[in-house]
C-alpha cells in the first residue's frame, strides 16, 4: 500500500522488474512479445486468478491500514514534494480504500475520479500540460533537428537579460535526469 500511495501521489512509475516484485504486473515477457504473450495465455487459461478484492489482504488488516494512513499520507507528499493537503488530492480515495467494503470503496472512487476530471485543478492541469508542450517548440527549427548536449557554459554580462540566461542553465542542469 505504501508504494502504491507514493506512486499515486507522485505521479512516478516503476520499472517492470520493480512493478513485477510489487505485484502489479504477472509476468514479464522477454524476446517475442506475441508468443510470449499467447505462452502466458495459455499457461494461465482456466485457472482461477485472485481477484482485487483477495490481492488487498496484503494491505493488512483494516485497523491497521486506518491507523497508518495519516502518516503513510505525509510521506507519500514529502516524497513527492507536494503538500500535504493538495487541493484534490489522493487522501480521499485512499481513506475509502482503507475504510468501506469493497464495492462501496469502489463506488466512492468512481464518483471521486469524475469530480476530480471536470474540477477547475484538472482543466488547469491540462491547461498546463498542453501550454508547457507548446512553449518547448521554437518556430523554424524542424523537429528531427540534432540536439547537442553541453558540459559547461558562460554568459557574459548579469544585466536582466544575461540573468535570464543564466536560470534558464540553471534550471536545465537542475531538470536533467540523471
Amino acid at each position: 500500500m505504501a508504494k502504491a500511495m507514493e506512486m499515486c501521489v507522485g505521479g512516478n512509475p516503476v520499472n517492470a522488474e520493480e512493478a513485477l516484485k510489487l505485484g502489479i504486473v504477472d509476468r514479464i515477457i522477454e524476446g517475442d512479445l506475441l508468443s510470449g504473450a499467447i505462452a502466458f495465455g495459455c499457461e494461465v487459461a482456466g485457472k482461477p486468478t485472485l481477484m482485487t478484492r483477495e490481492r488487498m489482504k496484503n494491505w493488512g488488516t483494516p485497523r491497521k491500514t486506518r491507523s497508518s494512513f495519516p502518516q503513510r499520507v505525509k510521506t507519500a507528499c514529502q516524497k513527492a514534494a507536494r503538500p500535504t493537503r493538495p487541493a484534490q488530492g489522493p487522501s480521499t480515495p485512499w481513506k475509502a480504500a482503507t475504510k468501506l467494503p469493497f464495492e462501496e470503496g469502489c463506488k466512492t472512487e468512481q464518483q471521486l475520479f469524475i469530480e476530480c476530471l471536470f474540477s477547475e485543478q484538472s482543466k488547469s492541469l491540462i491547461h498546463v500540460f498542453f501550454s508547457e508542450r507548446e512553449v518547448a517548440k521554437i518556430p523554424d527549427i524542424p523537429k528531427q533537428t540534432t540536439l547537442f548536449p553541453f558540459k559547461s557554459a558562460a554568459v557574459v554580462g548579469g544585466g536582466t537579460m544575461g540573468g535570464g540566461i543564466a536560470m534558464v542553465l540553471a534550471n536545465a542542469v537542475h531538470s536533467r535526469p540523471s
